[in-house]
């Protein structure tokens, strides 16, 4: 009996399978040899890259050169003078007013002095009174010289060139129509005031007109 031949199919088949499985072997040689520097490359694709921030450079910080500090210069110190102390001068001791010769028998006698504008009733070189008085004015100026009292009113009448006065208290008259007496009708006692007469301070008067008797001496002086 005739040994029958294989079928064509499987040689066919069997041929096929052999190509399949060395493309296949192929292509996986192929990928492996691609995959081996493919993911290098699909990686550093994929990975971003990192672009480097530019260093910001500072800018110089601007230092102003310092204006130098005006010292001011020391204002010197005003060392005063010694002021000298002037020595003190001695106050002379006053002149004791000579006892007139012609004084009264009781020791009394009256000193006018007209720069002072002032009356003393002495009692031989004490001086037991002192008053400022108002002389005559310059167009009426006192006598001057040595005189006594000859004449005394407690009140009296004064009559003259642009006056007529009534009840002038204490008067003492002692050289023509000079006389010593109160004057009521002003109060600038310690300047001349007057005609010529002696003008007190009605009290002051009051006291001289009681102290000094007639014949008592006067003294008027500049």
């Amino acid at each position: 009996m005739p040994v029958a031949a294989p079928p064509a199919s499987r040689q066919s088949h069997a041929g096929g399978w052999a190509a399949v499985l060395g493309a296949g072997v192929f292509i996986f040689l192929l990928v492996l040899l691609l995959w081996s520097d493919a993911p290098r490359t699909v990686v550093a694709a994929l990975l971003p890259t990192a672009t480097p921030t530019p260093t910001l450079t500072p800018t110089p910080t601007f230092t102003p050169t310092p204006t130098p500090t005006w010292t001011p210069s020391p204002t010197p110190t005003w060392t005063p003078t010694p002021t000298l102390t002037p020595s003190p001068t001695p106050t002379p001791s006053p002149t004791p007013t000579p006892v007139p010769a012609d004084q009264s028998a009781s020791g009394k006698w009256i000193e006018v002095d007209l720069s002072e504008q002032r009356l003393y009733a002495h009692k031989g070189q004490e001086t037991v009174f002192s008053a400022l008085v108002s002389t005559g004015i310059r167009r009426y100026p006192t006598v001057t010289g040595r005189f006594k009292i000859y004449l005394k009113y407690r009140s009296t009448r004064m009559r003259g060139p642009g006056y007529d006065l009534p009840n002038v208290p204490w008067t003492m008259y002692f050289y023509g129509d000079y006389a010593i007496h109160g004057a009521y009708w002003h109060n600038n006692f310690g300047r001349p005031m007057s005609h010529g007469c002696i003008n007190m301070r009605p009290h002051e008067a009051r006291w001289l007109y009681n102290w000094a008797p007639k014949g008592t001496l006067v003294v008027v002086h500049p």
